[in-house]
């Protein structure tokens, strides 16, 4: 079996368990992967007729054995955008572990590269670019956003990261 084959064996099998771990919202519909984005846990299983049709809207195909490469990874990529990942959701306890960490980290890093009235600057940028007026109501997204923001401010002012 030559690179490019098992490469493309691997996408189908991601393909089809992004597939079996997909769920229907039963409030709006979406296909979503441990929670919908109004908020819902609960769907139904994507059946084969369903996801034919995501196949055969993405590729014009509605096989993944009729795809090429590129059309397995637009494929692979549209599940992604949905929220799959081929590993298993974290525990809630974990995420709020990480994202208590990571607010830590923010505030210690602001402290030091924002300076005199770091809150407020820190603020201003939450309101305008994220969408938020405190760290805790951030998403791990937007607290990555905010470090990303600080390391860019540390760099332009030769502080390093």
């Amino acid at each position: 079996m030559n690179q490019q084959t098992g490469h493309r064996k691997t996408m189908i099998k991601l393909i089809h368990t992004a597939w079996q771990k997909a769920l229907l919202c039963t409030s709006c519909g979406s296909l979503f992967y441990g929670q919908c984005l109004c908020g819902r846990t609960d769907g139904f299983k994507l059946d084969r007729v369903a996801y034919e049709e995501i196949l055969q809207s993405i590729t014009g195909k509605t096989s993944c054995s009729e795809m090429n490469i590129r059309e397995l990874a637009d494929t692979l990529r549209f599940f992604n955008s949905k929220g799959f990942r081929n590993k298993p959701f974290r525990l809630e306890e974990e995420l709020l572990r990480e994202k208590e960490m990571m607010i830590k980290a923010i505030e210690a890093k602001a402290r030091t590269v924002l300076g005199t009235n770091w809150e407020g600057r820190l603020t201003g940028f939450m309101r305008s670019r994220v969408g938020v007026d405190s760290l805790t109501f951030c998403t791990l997204g937007q607290l990555r956003h905010i470090q990303g923001f600080l390391s860019t401010v540390a760099r332009k002012s030769g502080g390093g990261d």
